[in-house]
């Protein structure tokens, strides 16, 4: 969900850029930056809190909270609010993408592990596909609204998963 959902947004940063913050192309190296950023604060969280208990835990809020910031970054019309808001979506992500790497790799037998990861990879390639789906929405709606029914799509997929398969 989260390939599917949340990785996405970054097609649409060269619209957000131009159309709605009106910042250009320094304004979108800048946001594209500012989620390199938290990115990196993220993979020091994870490396951090290496238990899986605690990668479990990272891995649902930060994926449900992406779709949270998803929602603000599509409303913002406000460059620095936009930059701060960048920084959590690239934290988030790591935190998502990091934490269900490690616990793939962790959890699977050693025997079967290359599968595993394969299979997981595959998983990963629908980011494609949300890119898509967000650009038709963005062209037939607006990028404010394609985010927002994105963010709401992802945290209440997680949601529902986690309630569904709460361990």
């Amino acid at each position: 969900t989260v390939a599917l959902f949340g990785m996405p947004y970054y097609t649409l940063l060269p619209v957000i850029a131009r159309d709605i913050l009106d910042v250009g192309p320094d304004g979108l190296g800048l946001l594209g930056a500012a989620g390199g950023v938290g990115a990196i604060a993220g993979a020091g969280i994870i490396a951090a809190f290496s238990s899986s208990r605690w990668l479990r835990a990272l891995m649902f809020w930060g994926g449900v909270s992406t779709g949270i910031l998803l929602v603000f970054f599509g409303v913002s019309t406000n460059f620095p609010a936009s930059l701060v808001i960048a920084v959590g979506l690239g934290l988030l992500l790591q935190l998502f993408y990091t934490g269900a790497f490690t616990l793939v790799q962790v959890a699977s037998p050693a025997a079967i592990r290359g599968r595993v990861f394969g299979l997981f990879m595959l998983a990963m390639g629908v980011s494609p596909l949300g890119m898509l789906l967000l650009g038709v929405e963005a062209e037939m709606l607006s990028p404010t609204i394609a985010l927002v029914i994105t963010g709401v799509a992802l945290s209440t997929l997680l949601a529902a998963v986690a309630a569904a398969v709460p361990e």
